[in-house]
């Protein structure tokens, strides 16, 4: 059985976002002897609700951690939505592209 990482991460964690250059370096160093495979979760997949003015500070907070933490930087506008809901739809489409898309995508993210 060859080797493989099986990386999982999720479009609303804001670690995942911090960690994405560590496993694009990964991928990158270990390509032929241990592939990464992708895995997207659903972290707040079933939150089909807009999201309050609490929750959204709450989970902000944790982003700010993230950008103090890895310097990842972050856009913070879409709290601003009155509308702004789980990225569950993200993970379906972003489930379809290969690994280096996927991560590709998540880079431009951040």
């Amino acid at each position: 059985m060859p080797n493989e990482i099986i990386y999982i991460g999720d479009p609303m964690c804001s670690w995942c976002w911090g960690f994405a250059p560590v496993i694009k370096s990964i991928h990158k160093d270990f390509e032929r002897e241990a592939p990464v495979s992708l895995i997207l979760g659903g972290l707040h997949a079933h939150d089909a609700f807009p999201m309050d003015e609490d929750y959204k500070a709450n989970i902000k907070h944790h982003w700010q951690d993230v950008n103090r933490t890895t310097g990842a930087v972050f856009d913070y506008r879409f709290f601003d939505r009155k509308d702004f809901t789980c990225l569950e739809n993200m993970v379906v489409l972003i489930r379809s592209f290969d690994f280096d898309l996927q991560i590709s995508i998540i880079i431009i993210f951040i």
